[in-house]
């Protein structure tokens, strides 16, 4: 056989095709034992059934805009918390506080309601300090890592109760 420019080139073009399809079968193989589960579902499901393509749906553009929710008032949360007392009134310029002592779980969201007095006060409850303007309420969330845990109440040097957390 006489190697002359085209066998030379239909050999290189064999053996290129050659390399290419062991390089495939040993990569798909080295996929099959990387995909090995002993779970005794099966790995190959045959459908029968034909299925349509799906086609594009058009979906609207969002349009710019604002979207507006109704802040819920000093009414609503009040009637919402009080029954379960979560609402602490602060009364007579930090001289008293209703409910005083009480038990609540833990990640509990109460209402720190200083709407009856005329002056800012600084209450403190466990480590943390909340600031209220004067007849201001606020929603506070009380959490502590380790339970149960009781809270002191404070304002202006004064314990006014415990709240514990369960």
């Amino acid at each position: 056989m006489k190697l002359d420019k085209k066998n030379i080139i239909f050999a290189a073009l064999v053996g290129v095709i050659i390399i290419a399809l062991v390089a495939i079968l040993t990569n798909k193989k080295d996929e099959d034992i990387a995909d090995f589960s002993l779970s005794p579902t099966p790995t190959a499901t045959l459908n029968t059934s034909p299925t349509d393509t799906p086609t594009a749906q058009v979906t609207a553009s969002p349009k710019p805009g604002i979207i507006m929710e109704e802040v819920k008032g000093y009414n609503y949360w009040f009637q919402q918390l009080d029954s379960q007392n979560r609402v602490l009134g602060i009364y007579d310029e930090c001289t008293y506080i209703i409910p005083s002592n009480v038990a609540h779980k833990n990640n509990v969201m109460v209402m720190l309601d200083n709407t009856r007095s005329t002056q800012a006060l600084i209450l403190k409850i466990g480590e943390k300090e909340y600031s209220l303007a004067a007849q201001e309420w606020i929603l506070v969330t009380l959490s502590s890592p380790t339970l149960p845990i009781n809270l002191p109440i404070f304002c202006k040097g004064i314990e006014l109760g415990q709240i514990e957390l369960q």
